[in-house]
């Protein structure tokens, strides 16, 4: 049964020129750009820290903020020290009405 599927999709494969044509002629970047800005809001809860370090991991953030009333130094320092290109601002209390956007993000996250 194996080698008859392989046979049938060798000779689509062979047979279809199409497939190989659409997949050549389609027009990928080679890089992605990294324009989003993220806040998490309730970021030093259980939930809040393995999401800031997911975040932190995505090509497509380029800014992360990140926000709780307890207290975010632990986890801004944690995942500041994760080797990306985007950056990383821990927002306090009392930064809470001025910074707690931080330049109009695309994305916030509340937990």
């Amino acid at each position: 049964m194996k080698a008859a599927m392989l046979r049938s999709v060798i000779r689509r494969s062979t047979t279809s020129p199409s497939a190989s044509t659409y997949l050549s002629s389609r027009g990928f970047a080679s890089e992605s750009a990294p324009e989003r800005k993220v806040t998490v809001l309730g970021a030093a809860s259980g939930i809040g820290q393995p999401l800031s370090l997911l975040m932190k991991l995505n090509p497509l953030v380029s800014r992360l903020a990140l926000y709780d009333i307890a207290g975010t130094p632990g986890v801004a320092a944690d995942v500041s020290h994760i080797n990306t290109i985007s950056e990383t601002r821990k927002l306090l209390n009392s930064q809470k009405h001025a910074n707690c956007i931080w330049l109009n993000p695309e994305t916030t996250l509340v937990l």
